[in-house]
């Protein structure tokens, strides 16, 4: 698989590439830029709901049992 990506990569798509016009190449590269920057901005979205969410209350089953874990790790 490595062999023939490599082969196909050398002999076809780099000719292509030499062969295309460099206004084209531009454009996609700008596009693929706009897309990033967009990319970038919902994962920092993304991170910020995160760090925003609320921390666990306390009350529920899950931490009693930690706090109780706790306690005895400690005696």
């Amino acid at each position: 698989g490595i062999v023939v990506f490599y082969a196909v990569e050398k002999y076809w798509l780099s000719v292509k590439v030499e062969e295309a016009n460099p206004e084209t190449i531009h454009k996609i590269e700008e596009k693929l830029h706009g897309i990033e920057e967009v990319a970038q901005g919902k994962l920092h979205e993304i991170g910020e709901k995160l760090h925003l969410t609320t921390p666990p209350t306390g009350d529920d089953e899950t931490t009693q049992k930690q706090k109780e874990t706790s306690k005895s790790a400690k005696k």
